[in-house]
């Protein structure tokens, strides 16, 4: 298994936080923006449409407190989703990532997708069972290995962030991992997935996978974001 060097020297940790502190301070104080605002909000009424359970689709009412004064309301169409883990497996020795590829129903419907066989990164939704919600890195070790065959520790995942997938009109978060994988233990003649998924999997270079960007290819949020992020990382000589 490969390993990201995760060594820094402490004058470099030193640097980067005291850099961080004297430009936060400063933005904050020409901004006048307080970060961390929360200003009350109330769930007025529901009403659930569809119950899965994975998804929750039905009106929700809202009355909150406007930054100016005074009191806004919505009555939004909401998804209430659980949350799901998004992978991005990348080989530093030959710079390359792996990616997956499975038919996406949702890409199919739109009008303006011409193919809706999509490569993006192992991704998948946090299970909860028997009452025990798993942690986001336990579902990103299993979905290693149920969509491409690999195993990682928990203990190798790099934290990436994690954000709503469209905060206006879903509750659904991503969790994004970055994790260091070799191309040779890749067997790309098999394809990979439980139950009804049909997976394929394939290792393309940094300009690659660029290049897809371009083409459509890769048209996954969460595949643009980790394959960026990881080069972002390289790049700035932090992986």
């Amino acid at each position: 298994m490969c390993h990201f060097n995760k060594k820094k020297s402490i004058y470099q940790i030193f640097f980067n936080k005291i850099t961080f502190v004297i430009i936060n301070e400063y933005v904050l104080k020409w901004c006048k923006i307080e970060i961390n605002m929360k200003r009350p909000y109330k769930l007025m009424a529901e009403n659930i449409e569809i119950n899965y359970p994975f998804m929750q689709v039905g009106f929700r009412h809202f009355e909150f407190e406007k930054f100016k004064g005074g009191r806004g309301e919505l009555n939004f169409l909401i998804v209430k989703k659980a949350d799901a883990v998004c992978l991005t497996l990348y080989d530093k020795d030959k710079d390359s990532f792996l990616l997956i590829r499975q038919f996406r129903p949702g890409a199919a419907i739109n009008e303006y997708e011409t193919n809706p066989y999509i490569w993006s990164v192992v991704a998948g939704h946090i299970d909860i069972k028997n009452g025990i919600r798993e942690t986001p890195r336990q579902t990103a070790a299993k979905e290693a290995n149920e969509e491409a065959g690999i195993i990682v520790s928990e203990t190798n995942l790099i934290d990436l962030g994690a954000g709503y997938t469209s905060a206006g009109s879903s509750s659904e978060k991503h969790h994004h991992f970055l994790c260091a994988f070799s191309s040779s233990d890749i067997d790309k003649s098999k394809t990979y997935g439980i139950d009804d998924e049909d997976i394929e999997v394939g290792v393309f270079t940094s300009e690659e996978a660029l290049h897809m960007f371009d083409t459509g290819q890769i048209a996954c949020n969460e595949a643009i974001l980790g394959i960026r992020s990881t080069l972002l990382l390289k790049y700035t000589g932090k992986l």
